[in-house]
């Protein structure tokens, strides 16, 4: 059964009580985390830090116990991101490897996503952009004008959902397709970000975590923003 955030929050509230947390307060919390979601993690250690800050402004007498109590709880929230696991792998369509792949990272992305892709009319990957973007991962956005009002185009939703989104309107296209996550996490190839990329065509991403590789391409998405720039 998924706890809700409020409830989240009472369990937090619960172990501050005393400003104290004792062995089976950490065990609950540490058990707790491991059952969340990163957006429930964040909501958590924010809701923390919140806690901290309401009793040191009523009274600073017991300082040096609020602030060991937060350090415990973040020790417990603490959790390195998903990422850290990928490895270097190539998946292929027809089928749904490619957009499952791209998907899973999405999803265990915690900081930053760079979406730099010719076109994107996936609706299941545009959600998973907007979700991440509503959990707080900051998401920017590259595509070509010429893809971006086509029929089944996302551009415009992912835009109206507050995602930073560019695009290049010359003549020539910004023909890309590749993703950084994490500033980390590397996925290129011919790969669209489109339904019909997974149902029939013949496609393909690369996932790479070597570091020359993904900041030669961080250089590239920078440059292209840049260039972008409305």
């Amino acid at each position: 059964m998924k706890i809700s955030l409020q409830e989240l929050e009472e369990q937090l509230r619960e172990a501050f009580a005393d400003v104290v947390l004792d062995k089976d307060e950490k065990a609950e919390l540490t058990l707790l985390v491991e059952s969340l979601q990163e957006d429930e993690v964040r909501f958590l250690r924010n809701k923390g830090f919140m806690l901290a800050r309401e009793a040191l402004a009523k009274d600073q007498t017991n300082a040096l116990t609020v602030l060991k109590w937060l350090e415990q709880v973040m020790k417990v929230l603490h959790r390195p991101s998903l990422l850290s696991a990928v490895k270097n792998s190539a998946h292929f369509s027809p089928g749904d490897a490619c957009r499952k792949k791209i998907i899973q990272l999405i999803r265990e992305a915690s900081k930053d996503i760079e979406i730099c892709v010719f076109t994107i009319a996936d609706d299941s990957l545009a959600a998973e952009i907007v979700k991440a973007h509503r959990r707080g991962v900051t998401v920017r956005v590259i595509t070509d004008n010429d893809k971006a009002h086509d029929m089944g185009s996302d551009i415009d939703m992912l835009a109206e959902s507050g995602i930073n989104v560019r695009m290049d309107r010359q003549s020539s296209h910004m023909h890309h397709k590749f993703a950084l996550f994490d500033n980390r996490v590397l996925v290129n190839g011919s790969f669209n970000w489109t339904r019909s990329a997974s149902r029939s065509n013949q496609e393909n991403i690369v996932v790479t975590t070597d570091e020359d590789t993904v900041a030669e391409f961080q250089q590239q998405f920078v440059a292209l923003w840049k260039q972008f720039a409305d």
